[in-house]
């Protein structure tokens, strides 16, 4: 893990950047403006998410420990972002 800053900033962006398709998408096609709106929540409720287990790490706990939670919660970062992605292309 570089900083946390920096992965903060990573997950705003990620959340950024689906709110942009998600509204480039339901600009161009004639979607179900009840099923964009729970994608947006979901959005949401993704980067919510995420932050707060950014911020809820444990402090105390051993270097390796901390390094093994923040490596399960960028895999976890780029899972979740991929699987929203398809959901938002859907649309």
């Amino acid at each position: 893990m570089a900083s946390l800053r920096t992965l903060k900033k990573e997950i705003n962006y990620m959340t950024l950047d689906l709110f942009h398709t998600l509204l480039y998408v339901s600009a161009e096609k004639d979607a179900d403006q009840d099923k964009l709106s729970k994608i947006f929540v979901k959005v949401s409720d993704f980067r919510n998410s995420f932050m707060d287990r950014a911020n809820g790490y444990d402090r105390k706990a051993d270097k390796k420990a901390i390094k093994a939670y923040f490596h399960n919660l960028n895999v976890d970062l780029a899972k979740q972002f991929n699987e929203l992605a398809e959901e938002v292309v859907k649309g």
